[in-house]
């Protein structure tokens, strides 16, 4: 249990370092082009993801722990949360039928 827990406590730091390196740059303005609500939130955040999948696969044996670990990361649920931004603010706001 502990190993899991350590495993767990290392994805989700990696995949915030991911995500709060596109806030800083943003907040910074290092790049212009930067903005975390848009696709290139979604790539940091990606990024963290596929690097801490590849951490848990090296480190967890078996299947049930990896996929509770990896379901439990952030970085998925920041992921939907801005795709749902993205959605709702390319298409407004819904309107009733009729």
């Amino acid at each position: 249990m502990k190993q899991y827990l350590k495993v767990y406590g290392v994805t989700v730091i990696c995949s915030a370092l991911f995500i709060l390196t596109a806030w800083g740059l943003e907040f910074l303005g290092v790049f212009n082009g930067i903005d975390v609500l848009e696709w290139q939130g979604i790539l940091f955040a990606l990024l963290g993801l596929v690097v801490s999948v590849i951490y848990v696969l090296r480190k967890v044996k078996t299947w049930k722990p990896r996929l509770v670990i990896l379901l439990l990361n952030p970085a998925i649920y920041y992921i939907f949360v801005l795709m749902y931004i993205g959605i709702t603010f390319t298409y407004g706001p819904w309107t009733a039928l009729g």
